[in-house]
């Protein structure tokens, strides 16, 4: 009799009439990426079961799958309206809000998200990341202070600090919480790079080579730190440095299309033509023979408004090129 009546229930769990079913089928629909038919057996499991918070957040869900944001706003405020204080709707809402840029509103909601719970380390991080869009500084620094002080291995929050402090010229704080984000994670490389800019402003050179050197040594095909060490090394008039650099970075860019794609994101994207331009030259003593190089140098030129260089570099691009025209 035991076994017939675990046997009925578990039948009755999964007749179509249960909300087990409808969310069993809904799931399946929205693993296979169907999901108009999860949206509709969803809704038949919240018909079995309306008051049910989970159901209607795994419906918002849903909704923002198909891109329809307004929809899941929808139903995630009637969902605060009758739980102000439901943490994993609050979350949903203050990230939707965000997504259709209603940054207030957002930034309200997150506000009350980490006083309600300030576990919640993603917020603080989307709290002061709106915060520093809007510029204010004061108030992303206070968000980043109170995560690090729940978080302190937290090195996101250190390394936004420093650069609030450096948008401050608080060039000491900053060096001490750029050199915390390294200690803490010695892979990354944009607090090096922050760090570099920060020594750059305040003439540090023998720092500025260090940390290059640093880079270099802990991968010596890092394309950006070669590039910018050989311009640092240039701008300062160690020409003889720079010029071997330029010139390994063009015998490299033969077989690394990479080399050829930092050029461009670095320095042509950013219309940095001066320095692109001692650079792609440099680099051309390394494949003089590259058209690609001469076709960017053109640009380059032509940017600079030297029509007679912007020429004379197209020109050396080959028929057989996918430059040529």
């Amino acid at each position: 009799p035991l076994s017939k009546s675990m046997e009925e229930t578990k039948t009755d769990s999964l007749s179509p009439e249960s909300r087990y079913y409808y969310f069993t089928e809904a799931q399946l629909h929205r693993k296979t990426g169907n999901y108009d038919k999860a949206i509709q057996y969803l809704n038949k499991a919240i018909e079995t079961d309306p008051e049910s918070t989970y159901l209607r957040l795994e419906l918002a869900t849903l909704y923002l799958l198909i891109k329809d944001k307004q929809g899941a706003l929808n139903i995630v405020e009637r969902i605060i309206e009758k739980e102000p204080e439901n943490l994993n709707a609050l979350i949903m809402y203050g990230r939707l809000k965000q997504g259709v840029n209603q940054v207030d509103d957002a930034q309200a909601v997150y506000e009350k998200i980490i006083a309600m719970d300030p576990k919640q380390e993603d917020i603080y991080l989307l709290l002061g990341g709106l915060y520093i869009q809007e510029g204010k500084l004061d108030r992303a620094l206070k968000i980043y202070g109170q995560l690090v002080q729940n978080f302190p291995e937290s090195y996101a929050g250190h390394f936004f600090i420093a650069k609030i402090f450096k948008e401050q010229n608080n060039t000491m704080g900053a060096e001490k919480e750029f050199k915390k984000t390294l200690e803490m994670n010695p892979d990354l490389e944009e607090p090096r790079y922050e760090l570099i800019s920060l020594y750059e402003a305040m003439g540090k050179e023998k720092k500025v080579i260090q940390l290059y050197q640093e880079l270099l040594k802990k991968n010596s095909q890092n394309i950006r730190a070669a590039m910018e060490l050989g311009s640092y090394y240039h701008e300062r008039g160690m020409t003889q440095a720079a010029e071997k650099i330029f010139k390994d970075l063009g015998e490299r860019s033969i077989a690394q299309r990479e080399v050829i794609r930092k050029v461009v994101t670095l320095y042509l994207n950013t219309k940095e033509y001066d320095a692109a331009a001692f650079i792609l030259e440099g680099m051309l003593k390394g494949a003089p023979d590259s058209s690609e190089l001469h076709y960017l140098t053109g640009i380059v030129f032509d940017g600079k408004e030297d029509k007679d260089a912007a020429i004379r570099n197209y020109k050396k691009v080959v028929p057989d090129s996918r430059f040529y025209k």
